[in-house]
């Protein structure tokens, strides 16, 4: 990461942009910039976080949002050493270069922004640390912010959501990869049946191991009983009542001669 510049420049219409946070912004000028300079980025969201000194999860929820909304482009190869690129889309590299062609189209409200620090710090470089620190605590305060106001939104389709309902901890990395490596519609039909399966074998001893059961892609099997199935109840069987003439026949076979 030698190549990246200590200080990070937001563009105007960057800040001006409709995100859901300040956290979103930040993170989509730095992935252009590294492109810019590099012309490839691999930063994991590890890096990120320890770079502006904030939670990872926030970094996570902020390259969703730029993913989801076609701001960058988020390519995985898993035989590669370095997995995950991180490529900002056509629309976010037009968005730079409106700021480029307009810098005042933007709000004067954005005018405090680090543009401005990366300007003053040119003229009057003895402000920069204080300028760049007080930047830095106010994106560490929204980040905590919203930390402790977002809820934790699970993904129905990753590995807890196969884990903890199927609860038979064993080999868990493997299982993991196994799981990831599934595609939607045998994770839908595994979640789909692991409920009954589990029912059906409430003793985890009689269970089969996890990474066997999605090797063996057992959801596949016969239906299980239903949970509150019982066995059909078994008719009493009961001895047809005795005729008048049978037991006097009965009588006469036990009288003395």
């Amino acid at each position: 990461m030698s190549s990246v510049a200590p200080y990070l420049c937001i563009p105007l219409s960057i800040l001006a942009m409709d995100a859901p946070s300040l956290n979103a912004k930040v993170l989509l000028a730095d992935i252009i910039g590294m492109y810019k300079s590099t012309g490839k980025v691999f930063a994991s969201d590890d890096y990120y976080a320890e770079r502006y000194n904030i939670g990872k999860r926030s970094i996570g929820e902020a390259m969703k949002w730029l993913d989801d909304n076609g701001w960058v482009a988020r390519e995985i190869n898993h035989k590669a050493r370095t997995k995950r690129a991180l490529i900002p889309t056509e629309q976010a590299l037009s968005l730079l270069e409106k700021s480029m062609r307009n810098p005042h189209e933007v709000d004067a409200e954005s005018a405090t922004t680090p543009c401005e620090i990366r300007t003053d710090s040119m003229q009057n470089p003895q402000e920069l640390h204080a300028k760049s620190a007080d930047y830095k605590n106010s994106l560490i305060e929204q980040s905590k912010k919203e930390d402790n106001t977002l809820p934790v939104e699970s993904d129905p389709l990753g590995f807890d959501a196969f884990w903890n309902p199927y609860d038979k901890k064993v080999d868990t990395a493997k299982c993991r990869r196994k799981w990831d490596a599934l595609p939607v519609t045998k994770k839908e039909k595994a979640l789909a049946h692991i409920p009954a399966y589990v029912r059906a074998r409430p003793d985890k001893k009689f269970r089969k191991d996890p990474l066997t059961y999605l090797n063996g892609e057992n959801w596949n099997d016969e239906e299980l009983p239903p949970a509150d199935s019982k066995p059909a109840p078994v008719a009493n069987q009961t001895t047809a009542p005795i005729s008048h003439a049978a037991k006097l026949k009965q009588q006469s076979q036990h009288v003395p001669l």
